[in-house]
């Protein structure tokens, strides 16, 4: 057995623990089943839902995004990023082992929602409903265990266990899956939905989607644990990822009927138009999450200049940031919008130069006296940039776009000039902030 699952399950499996849970399980399902007036069945898998979203989702998704910063906390996380463990063999059982006892829990409730979820449904549709669950409680786990990693990388645990923060992000995420979920004990389950104006069973498509993200997620946990265990990432998996997310969001603005009366400059954007314009936002909008997530380390920014001065470009590309990868997506999105000759083509070119300059903030800040609050700063100066400033020029009777807010319309160069200058202007102090700092290391 992977040692580090046995570590749980003998830290997690306590006597009390394995003899005190199906008690409080069995008392409450036995007091519903007396309270309950008709169908006490639907009404004990309604309960059990609920136990599964407090007990799976809330505690089980704090015990994993603790499952590597409680360790840095406590001391232990170095000797464990020495063992002999693989880095899969190291994630997977962190992320069944941290909150094994949840599911200790979670397991009766998920095959009472098999058993009684909704009346008169065939055994396949509850089978589903509860696998549903189930996937959802683990693509909580996966998500706290993926910040617990991020957290514990970019090396901010200091006195104070950030489980909670954690937690919500995990939640965040999962709420819309919740929801869905959710609507099976009121009927809403059955049904269709439209990607890329196919007609999809809803069942199928949410349970699809739900495992696609919860795999991309325990893979992303794998690469971070690769990261911590002192591997290289190659940015392909990252890529392919953002990819996914482009064709996935793109697939639900493929409604021709629904987008007839969206227009740009009295131009009506097609369905080509509108799935081009919601790639390119996924994409942009990924790419800003990694620009202030991702650790900015200008010792690892020299040596992969290095390497790409001594012409070796993949260790140039493991250590490439991973908001740059995001570029030449969008850059695609925005040529394959002008090729269409999609009204919104223009709005793609400028968002994604407004996008270029925004990094080289980040960037420049990032490279100035007091790095450690460089990241939030960066999050006050944006706020600034796009909702203060347009606020007071719109509020003065002028106008933000172009200046301070990407261009929707109007002439390509007036529309682009102003945001190419800005990320140029602002470029050039990094390249000087740089020279200065390597002249310091020389």
């Amino acid at each position: 057995m992977n040692p580090e699952l046995q570590r749980y399950l003998w830290l997690e499996f306590t006597p009390q623990r394995l003899l005190v849970t199906p008690v409080l399980l069995l008392a409450l399902f036995a007091l519903v089943h007396l309270l309950a007036d008709q169908n006490a069945l639907r009404a004990m898998a309604v309960a059990a839902y609920w136990v599964v979203v407090a007990v799976g989702v809330l505690w089980g998704g704090r015990l994993a995004s603790e499952a590597v910063t409680a360790e840095v906390i406590e001391g232990t996380w170095d000797q464990q990023r020495l063992c002999s463990l693989a880095p899969w063999s190291m994630t997977w059982a962190k992320l069944l082992g941290a909150p094994v006892i949840s599911w200790y829990a979670c397991a009766p409730c998920l095959a009472l929602i098999a058993l009684g979820a909704r009346p008169q449904a065939a055994p396949v549709d509850a089978a589903l409903d509860a696998l549903l669950l189930a996937m959802i409680v683990l693509f909580c786990h996966a998500i706290g265990l993926l910040a617990s990693l991020h957290v514990a990388a970019r090396g901010r645990v200091v006195s104070a266990r950030p489980g909670m923060l954690l937690q919500l992000v995990g939640l965040a995420c999962a709420l819309p899956m919740l929801a869905v979920a959710a609507s099976a004990f009121g009927g809403g389950w059955a049904g269709e939905v439209r990607w890329f104006a196919v007609p999809l069973s809803l069942p199928s498509f949410a349970l699809g989607s739900v495992a696609a993200f919860t795999v991309w997620a325990v893979i992303g946990c794998q690469r971070l644990m690769r990261a911590e265990l002192q591997l290289r990432n190659s940015p392909w998996v990252w890529v392919a990822f953002v990819v996914f997310c482009m064709v996935y969001a793109a697939g639900w603005s493929w409604f021709a009927e629904q987008v007839a009366a969206l227009t740009i400059n009295a131009r009506r954007i097609d369905a080509t138009g509108v799935a081009l314009l919601s790639a390119h936002g996924t994409a942009l909008a990924l790419g800003y999450l990694m620009l202030l997530a991702e650790r900015k380390d200008p010792v690892v920014w020299r040596r992969g200049l290095g390497a790409l001065r001594a012409a070796h470009p993949g260790a140039a590309l493991e250590l490439t940031p991973r908001w740059a990868c995001v570029l030449p997506l969008a850059a695609a999105t925005a040529i394959g919008a002008w090729l269409a000759d999609s009204a919104g083509w223009l709005l793609c070119a400028s968002a994604l130069v407004f996008f270029v300059r925004d990094a080289g903030l980040v960037v420049m800040l990032n490279l100035g006296a007091r790095r450690e609050r460089a990241d939030t700063a960066a999050v006050l100066y944006l706020a600034v940039l796009y909702v203060l400033a347009p606020a007071l020029v719109r509020a003065a009777g002028g106008a933000a776009a172009g200046w301070l807010l990407p261009a929707v319309h109007g002439a390509v160069l007036p529309a682009l000039l102003p945001g190419v200058l800005q990320a140029v202007l602002i470029w050039a102090v990094v390249r000087a902030r740089w020279q200065r700092q390597q002249a310091a290391w020389a």
